[in-house]
């Protein structure tokens, strides 16, 4: 990737041995320090929690700064309120200049993310998923940011992380790293470097993100005609001209109802539905399918390449895991559900004999229909169908699902025709978000090598 926006780049004139891994040299006048000679780091006591005898604060959360692009907090984000003790007030009370950093995670290349406070925060504490990094000695506030999520410092912290499921730094651990200090003047000049050239990245990770949404939106759409409407909805009427679903010509309603039966289509009786092509009939989905939780799987029952795959409750076509020996057998042409907290709905066509887990719903086919139809159906109309309780834990029931109405084409040919069709889209919008999403992991690893080696000394901006 071309560097044409970086100008004035050099090297120092000289260097000397680091004694970091992943750092070779470092320019000869930075210092190195351990964490703990230039700050102090705290945890913090203060839960999710409203005591009625406690005051009420805002906290910044695990999520707060684990999500935070920017690495900077500042005073205009809705953070969750809870109550606190007078000496947590005292105590865990966040000031301009901390650095919050998150000490644990799922995902070893995701330990330590941190993120400053860039401006005042009246009544607001940090969380105890979190550490507070309060400095000694003067720093530029935006040189942190990029010094403390740098490649080498976060490298540095996941290699001596600890725990199997869940990865967690000690304060130990991270008080024994190692920093690069140039002088403030030098942090200064790297930050303003450094904040222009993210900011012209992230404007173009924006773009790319957005043309993504785009194509998701529109897959959406063209998922939800095929599925409702038929492949006869893409058909001209009678006038020549594309189907009027909505009535944006403003017929009355008899003239309307005309209108759409002469174009093949009748009312379906459900409202976020509407029109339906005249063959195709309304059914209950528990006519097709039988449905029932999957088994409890616990993550000490995986075995490393077992025999039978594990669906679970996520978003992402990601196995839980593999297992030797299944309770509930899924056979190609099921459908999984998931069935708790944000990932409900994000259904899951089984494509080999497996097995779910309890956060799930496992539909087993009575072969009446054609199960990828089925599959599409339930993605393209997901907001409609998979209505939940927000609540602390979101779930979807046995009951929930077979309540459900499904619409069932003519025949299994018509199923099988639409089928092809949206395997064939589907295939289109999938390639076009792949390069999509391999153009932003470029953009996303040149931000991340910029900001490592302008930090670092590798490269050196001049004013």
């Amino acid at each position: 990737m071309e560097n044409n926006n970086i100008k004035k780049l050099s090297t120092y004139d000289n260097y000397k041995p680091s004694g970091i891994e992943w750092i070779d040299n470092i320019p000869s006048h930075w210092f190195i320090k351990r964490v703990k000679n230039i700050g102090k780091l705290e945890t913090s006591s203060v839960n999710k929690k409203i005591e009625e005898d406690e005051k009420l604060v805002k906290i910044v959360n695990f999520v707060d700064v684990f999500n935070d692009i920017k690495k900077e907090l500042l005073n205009d984000i809705d953070y969750m309120v809870v109550s606190a003790k007078p000496q947590q007030i005292i105590g865990s009370n966040v000031k301009v200049g901390d650095l919050l950093i998150t000490p644990s995670s799922e995902d070893m290349e995701e330990i330590g993310y941190s993120s400053v406070v860039k401006k005042e925060h009246t009544n607001t504490l940090f969380s105890y998923h979190l550490l507070r990094l309060s400095f000694y000695e003067e720093m530029n506030i935006d040189f942190k940011k990029y010094l403390f999520n740098s490649n080498y410092f976060l490298k540095s912290l996941s290699k001596v992380s600890k725990g199997t499921t869940r990865k967690i730094l000690g304060l130990p651990v991270i008080n024994s790293a190692k920093v690069l200090i140039p002088s403030l003047l030098e942090q200064k000049t790297i930050s303003k470097f450094l904040d222009k050239k993210t900011s012209l990245i992230d404007k173009k990770l924006e773009i790319l993100k957005e043309r993504k949404k785009l194509i998701l939106e529109l897959e959406k759409s063209v998922i939800n005609q095929v599925v409702t409407k038929g492949l006869q909805s893409f058909d001209l009427d009678m006038n020549g001209e594309t189907i009027d679903f909505n009535n944006d010509k403003g017929l009355n309603k008899v003239d309307f109802d005309t209108y759409m039966n002469e174009c093949g289509y009748k009312d379906s009786g459900i409202e976020w539905i509407g029109w339906i092509p005249k063959k195709w009939s309304v059914k209950k989905y528990k006519n097709y399918f039988k449905s029932l939780m999957g088994n409890t799987i616990l993550k000490e029952d995986l075995i490393e390449n077992g025999k039978y795959p594990i669906y679970s409750a996520t978003e992402k076509d990601k196995n839980f895991g593999y297992v030797n020996n299944i309770n509930l057998t899924l056979n190609k042409g099921d459908i999984v559900i998931p069935a708790r907290g944000n990932s409900i709905g994000f259904v899951k066509l089984v494509d080999k004999v497996s097995t779910s887990t309890q956060t799930t719903i496992a539909s087993k086919s009575l072969n009446k229909i054609n199960s990828t139809f089925v599959y599409y159906y339930l993605k393209g109309n997901k907001k409609e169908i998979f209505k939940f309780e927000t609540t602390a834990i979101p779930q979807y029931t046995v009951q929930d699902m077979e309540k459900q109405f499904l619409l069932v084409p003519f025949n299994k040919k018509e199923q099988k025709e639409i089928s092809n069709y949206l395997d064939k889209k589907t295939t289109q919008f999938k390639k076009q978000v792949l390069n999509i999403d391999k153009e932003i992991g470029l953009f996303k690893e040149f931000r991340k090598t910029v900001i490592n080696d302008v930090v670092t000394g590798k490269i050196k901006v001049i004013k």
